[in-house]
């Protein structure tokens, strides 16, 4: 196991690390564990690690199956190992685009396993095939709650084969929705910036920003990522809207680049560039890359407590070709300064 960053700013502090053992890098006993199933592969992986144990449990079902069986197959498999390793395993099955409805689910549960417990929680999140709308609004309200001390978040590298594809990971349009947990600090009349973590959906990313039309951009920007080609890639499917918002090239004062994978990293490297104009600004967060990149735009807005963090909801997930790689992070986020009294999540 490999140590790669350590930060910390405002309340919270974090730490990555990187392995080809992801037995190494899971805690071996949890208050929560929540993951999803699904056609991505990368879902089993946390099924290798018979040492786990959790008191409570989340796993999602995701109804929209794909077409080659893979998810009705990794469904059965998640159900016995969360049934097995998941103490009080509950298993949640909507429609992936059900947003309010599965984070009801989810909340209720992350709260009843604070009751149980009565104080502060350990929790593990599996981001690898997981909507990160879901593992982000945890985190985040599990903090501004003070019913969640540590999160350990795991995150299983992909290799894609269909990179070119318009519609990669999702089809249809993208709606702007905000993540549970980042409420902002707001004042009418002020100009918008936000800050863009970029990925392969280039053309829904610039339908996106466009829509929402904002007076000025920042991007986080995968480089290196895991392949060598896919920082290249990235910038060429963005070409139009880096062009559009005058963003220039790498060396650019908007522009904050930082590895892929190494969501602490990428937090400090945020922290460090300060893109934002706190006090003159509203700042939106907008996660179109890369998950561990989401996740450092989360750190950013919960140590700063200023800005909106926005899950570009799609239509419709796709089913995509995904291979798991043989590299895993742990991103492990405590919180310095838990309140003596746990509030009501929000």
């Amino acid at each position: 196991m490999n140590t790669a960053s350590a930060f910390a700013a405002g309340s919270i502090s974090g730490e990555s690390a990187r392995s080809t053992d992801l037995g190494g890098l899971v805690p071996s006993s949890v208050d929560f564990l929540m993951g999803a199933s699904g056609w991505d592969d990368r879902c089993l992986r946390l099924t290798t690690v018979a040492g786990l144990a959790a008191r409570r449990s989340v796993l999602l079902l995701f109804k929209n199956k794909g077409t080659t069986g893979r998810a009705q197959r990794n469904d059965a498999v998640l159900r016995k190992y969360y049934s097995t390793r998941g103490g009080e395993a509950t298993h949640v099955e909507e429609s992936a685009e059900d947003l309010g409805g599965i984070w009801a689910r989810l909340s209720k549960e992350l709260i009843r396993s604070w009751e149980e417990k009565g104080a502060p929680l350990d929790i593990l999140l599996d981001l690898s095939a997981c909507p990160r709308y879901f593992p982000l609004g945890l985190l985040a309200s599990g903090f501004a709650a003070g019913i969640v001390r540590r999160a350990t978040l795991i995150y299983n590298e992909a290799e894609y084969t269909d990179v070119q594809s318009a519609d990669l990971f999702t089809a249809g349009s993208w709606e702007a929705t905000n993540i549970p947990g980042f409420t902002g600090a707001f004042e009418p009349g002020r100009p918008r910036l936000y800050v863009l973590s970029l990925g392969f959906e280039g053309a829904k990313t610039l339908r996106f920003v466009n829509r929402a039309d904002p007076d000025r951009v920042a991007i986080l920007f995968p480089n290196p990522g895991y392949r060598s080609e896919y920082p290249e890639r990235t910038w060429r499917q963005n070409h139009t809207l880096l062009s559009d918002y005058a963003v220039g090239n790498l060396d650019s004062p908007v522009v904050v680049s930082a590895p892929a994978g190494d969501a602490i990293q990428a937090w400090r490297a945020l922290t460090e560039r300060r893109v934002e104009r706190f006090g003159n600004e509203n700042i939106y967060y907008l996660c179109c890359g890369t998950k561990p990149h989401s996740l450092s735009l989360a750190l950013r807005a919960i140590a700063t407590g200023v800005g909106m963090l926005l899950y570009p909801k799609p239509s419709a997930h796709r089913e995509s070709a995904i291979r798991p790689a043989p590299e895993f992070w742990r991103y492990t986020i405590e919180d310095r300064s838990l309140p003596r009294v746990a509030v009501e999540m929000a």
